[in-house]
């Protein structure tokens, strides 16, 4: 089996090198190469001289400090990389290092202003597969990259707490086909344990979370494990009237207001009270849709990166902007054969 076959099949070529394979002498498969190679040059440019101040803004110390004592040795300036990127010396370590070392951007090959047009895709649905396609980069590189997403969000959701008026209620995702548990060989019906349970509430301030609670139908334990700390004591729960949130609503000591499913069922989204809850769901639906393949053990991961860009929805300037901040402060080395690896 050669590099370009993965499991007897061949793989899929990137754009620039599909297009290397075109008639290089006819006018048109000139034409189109020449183009395609224009293309992959802009994508694919040297760091600019923005870039390279951002980079070089961003020195906070010595960033193996924390591997060994812990103390922030004196570093001195130790020339600069081929790019212009300042590299550094510590005094205590004797380690050299740049600003990006130890980060998500750890020795990168493409630059970072390549992730702008990659979170704006997110941002605007598009699949990773076509992300991938849009920035020219290889299928693996968009999983390598979304993996380096979900870890600058990690625990983006941990503080955010909402009060007031707060609808809540739990949307569901199938189980892959390989995983499904089949009694008597036959699919369960119902909220079975195949399908994943995420529990959402939002208020009226716009204030959303997303928490996954397990496969099946939640009990009430589990609506307050994902909820409770996400709701202010003594907030108005609004509701479909279903059980298992009794136990959310009496910890919390909130009062609340209940609408059943055949109550609400048929009317208008104008009309429906838990409408505003419903919105959360329906954006969530069409934005999994585009990742309808995902890792049903990374739903948390997904779940953040969902709320990430719904926190900052029709606007995608605010979300490049807000993601760059935390990736370039997220101190985690993710190399791509270890990524990759624990993908496979």
């Amino acid at each position: 089996m050669n590099k370009r076959t993965k499991g007897g099949k061949p793989r899929p070529l990137t754009l620039k090198a599909a297009f290397k394979r075109a008639d290089s002498k006819s006018p048109i498969g000139k034409l189109t190469r020449a183009t395609v190679a224009e293309w992959n040059a802009q994508k694919h440019r040297r760091p600019s001289a923005e870039e390279i101040e951002l980079i070089n803004s961003l020195f906070r110390g010595c960033p193996y400090a924390a591997e060994g004592d812990g103390i922030a040795h004196d570093c001195v300036r130790y020339g600069v990389t081929g790019l212009g990127v300042q590299r550094y010396l510590c005094k205590g370590c004797g380690r050299q290092f740049t600003p990006i070392t130890g980060t998500v951007f750890d020795s990168k090959k493409i630059p970072i202003s390549e992730w702008v047009e990659f979170i704006m895709n997110l941002a605007s649905y598009e699949s990773l597969t076509q992300a991938s396609l849009t920035n020219m980069n290889a299928k693996s590189t968009g999983r390598y990259w979304v993996s380096k997403v979900f870890e600058v969000l990690r625990g983006c959701q941990d503080g955010v707490v909402l009060s007031g008026e707060v609808w809540i209620d739990e949307t569901y995702f199938k189980q892959t086909e390989s995983g499904l548990v089949l009694h008597g060989g036959r699919k369960p019906r119902g909220l079975s344990r195949n399908l994943f349970c995420v529990a959402t509430a939002r208020d009226s301030e716009g204030r959303t979370v997303l928490i996954p609670c397990g496969r099946g139908k939640p009990d009430g334990e589990r609506i307050l494990r994902a909820l409770g700390g996400h709701i202010a004591v003594g907030s108005r729960i609004i509701h479909d009237g279903e059980n298992s949130h009794s136990i959310l609503i009496e910890r919390l000591r909130c009062s609340e207001e209940a609408h059943p499913t055949a109550e609400t069922k048929g009317l208008p989204d104008s009309k429906n009270p838990m409408d505003t809850i419903n919105e959360v769901h329906r954006f969530l639906k069409k934005f999994m849709a585009r990742h309808g393949s995902f890792k049903r053990d990374d739903l948390q991961d997904w779940m953040n990166l969902f709320w990430f860009v719904f926190t900052c929805f029709g606007r995608k300037e605010l979300a490049v902007n807000r993601f760059l901040e935390m990736a370039v402060k997220c101190r985690k080395i993710m190399r791509y054969r270890d990524v990759m690896k624990k993908k496979s």
